[in-house]
């Protein structure tokens, strides 16, 4: 996928759509790491971030090696389900994005203000302020090329988004 062409669908999917996203990242020795992240948000064409409070691998990892792949998913457990009933994906289950992590920096009111509105609905819930409360770095991201994830026939034709 051209990011520029279609940087808009992919942000997008990303933002609004994506289930799930996993980042893996190697450690100085080749070992990798995968990490669940539910705070990536992406910007203008090749620039996104994400919120750091509680990753330690990720920033070690980032010393010996910046470059990391996202996994992006929107597949539910009721998305496949209806797939495989149809023999076909409605629309591509996800995308990898390859990047590099660049600055931690401290969080501008716009972001906090998004990641807030991305768990409004689990605020009225014990964990939302013991997980979410002080959320205030986040780590920038470049990135530099992005490919559908597809599965065989399954996914021949589908878009991004439906």
């Amino acid at each position: 996928m051209e990011i520029e062409k279609s940087w808009a669908e992919i942000s997008y999917f990303v933002n609004n759509k994506a289930e799930s996203c996993i980042f893996a990242t190697t450690d100085a020795d080749g070992t990798p790491h995968a990490t669940p992240i539910g705070s990536l948000f992406l910007t203008r064409p090749g620039k996104g971030y994400y919120f750091e409070k509680y990753p330690t691998t990720l920033p070690a990892h980032y010393s010996a090696n910046p470059k990391l792949c996202i996994l992006a998913m929107r597949l539910t457990m009721w998305g496949f389900i209806s797939g495989m009933v149809r023999g076909r994906f409605a629309a591509l289950p996800g995308i990898r994005l390859h990047a590099t992590a660049g600055v931690l920096r401290e969080a501008t009111q716009d972001e906090m203000r998004l990641f807030a509105h991305r768990v409004r609905q689990f605020k009225f819930f014990k964990g939302y302020k013991l997980l979410w409360s002080n959320m205030s770095r986040v780590r920038e991201l470049e990135i530099h090329s992005v490919d559908p994830l597809t599965v065989g026939p399954m996914t021949k034709g589908a878009k991004l988004c439906r």
